[in-house]
Formats: C-alpha cells, sequence, structure tokens
C-alpha cells in the first residue's frame, strides 16, 4: 500500500507541474476553434481503509481543439464496508440492521491532453467534487441514510488509452484521491490511490457516422 500510495502522491505532483507548465498552451485553444461537446462514463477503483472499492460515474463538457476539456461530473463510491445498526424507538433497540458504506459527489473537473496521435491519447484531468458519505440501510422499504455529512473530495490522475478499432478503445491509469473535507461521523480513511482499466467507446465517432449516413 505504502508503494502504490508513493506512486500516486508522485502522479498528484506531475499533474499539478504539466497543468502549470501547459497553462501558456491552453490559451490557444481557448480562442475561438473546433469546440465539440463530449460525454463519457468514468468508473474507477480506490481503497476505502485498505479495501478494494469501486467508484462509477459520468463526465460530461466541452472539448476544445482534442487538447483542453472542462466540465461536471457525477461519481458514487460503493465500498465493502457494513457496520451494524441499531433501530431505536422512545430509546429503545427494536431492531438491527446492516448498513453499507456509500459516498456521492459532484464534480467540477480540468483535463489537459498532454500526448494525442492516430491511435493514442493521454491526459491528465484534474477535479474538486461536493457531496456527502453515509451508512445506507433499507429498513421497512424505505431507505435510510445514518451519519450523512458533506464531504469535499480532490482528485487527479495520468489516464490514457489506445484505439483498437473506429469505436472501440482500451485504457488505463492511475492517480490519488484526498479528502480535503471528511465526513468526521465515518472513521473510514477515504485518501487512496485510483486504479483506472477501462474499454472506451467512441460515441462521438458513431455519432457522426449516424448523422453522415443520414445527411
Amino acid at each position: 500500500m505504502r508503494k502504490t500510495l508513493i506512486l500516486s502522491l508522485f502522479t498528484c505532483f506531475f499533474s499539478i507541474f504539466v497543468f502549470s507548465q501547459s497553462s501558456k498552451d491552453t490559451i490557444k485553444p481557448l480562442l475561438p476553434g473546433k469546440t465539440t461537446l463530449f460525454f463519457r462514463f468514468d468508473n474507477r477503483y480506490s481503497f476505502v481503509s485498505d479495501s478494494l472499492s469501486k467508484v462509477t460515474g459520468f463526465k460530461f463538457g466541452i472539448d476544445y481543439n482534442q487538447r483542453v476539456r472542462i466540465g461536471a461530473g457525477n461519481h458514487r463510491l460503493v465500498s465493502p464496508f457494513e457496520k451494524k445498526m441499531y433501530i431505536d424507538s422512545s430509546g429503545v433497540s427494536i431492531d438491527s440492521v446492516n448498513a453499507v458504506l456509500r459516498m456521492s459527489y459532484i464534480g467540477f473537473f480540468y483535463e489537459y491532453v498532454f500526448m494525442k496521435t492516430k491511435k493514442w491519447e493521454f491526459s491528465i484531468p484534474v477535479q474538486i467534487g461536493y457531496g456527502n458519505s453515509s451508512y445506507d440501510y433499507i429498513y421497512q422499504d424505505r431507505v435510510y441514510k445514518n451519519q450523512k455529512n458533506p464531504v469535499l473530495v480532490f482528485e487527479t490522475n495520468i489516464e490514457g488509452h489506445y484505439k483498437v478499432l473506429r469505436y472501440l478503445g482500451i485504457g488505463g491509469g492511475t492517480g490519488l484521491r484526498l479528502m480535503l473535507v471528511k465526513n468526521k461521523e465515518i472513521e473510514e480513511n477515504f485518501n487512496s490511490p485510483i486504479y483506472i482499466l477501462k474499454i472506451k467507446l467512441f460515441l462521438g465517432e458513431i455519432y457522426k457516422d449516424i448523422f453522415k449516413k443520414k445527411a
């Protein structure tokens, strides 16, 4: 775990370095040029107190000249942690349930593409997310959120993909998640390395080909 954390910290500092070095390069893409909208699924793996957890989500935004992307997204962390909760009535425990640890947040991101060829692409996204974490359980067909409090999340990583076919690619990456504001009622550690393994569908290519055929 220590080695992966060191690697993730290196990724974080490298991301900040590239981000600062790219500030001049990103001025041109922000000028009038080729601007497109994009949508993509954004799933990854991380840890919660040394236990593997999955993060699912999506991102959408604006792509400037295939060099700079800005936008927003929504993510949800599903952890393996369960905790027994007691149902009280007038101060007396009448039942117990298993509650599952969850975290969800809305994020705003900046992504810089530092290498792009016909087949390869590598980029560094930086994201700040605001949301909440809680222990969720279902009781009598109702969903309850226990110990729910706001959180502020910082994430950055290096990721890339290889275009295998016109509509299909494979990719991966590594990075770091840091809790800038954590839920003080939940003791589990959400600071973690990030690992990305993905199969990428090029929705833009599919969209263009469909509308070209109709034209």
